[in-house]
């Protein structure tokens, strides 16, 4: 695989991987919209912006799986949960 040493490369790399996000027909319309919304702003923005959505949106998502019934014979909300707090 090539690597990417030069700005102009690293901006090409970025583009070819939220290409193939935004053609994969598993990826939200939501996440769509964010990503072509994000291309459209300055990168300042939009790094102040995923910082201000990514912790109240783990923690909220967090909480809404910590609520779900654990599988049988699994302890999945709480493994998920301690994984999340080691990243606090």
């Amino acid at each position: 695989m090539k690597t990417a040493n030069t700005a102009g490369d690293q901006l090409l790399v970025a583009e070819q991987r939220i290409d193939w996000i935004l053609s994969n027909p598993a990826t939200s319309d939501c996440l769509k919209s964010a990503l072509r919304s994000a291309r459209c702003r300055d990168p300042i923005d939009t790094l102040n912006d995923l910082e201000l959505l990514e912790t109240p949106l783990q923690y909220r998502s967090q909480v809404l799986i910590d609520r779900l019934p654990s599988p049988s014979g699994s302890d999945h909300a709480n493994k998920h949960a301690a994984a999340g707090s080691e990243s606090a």
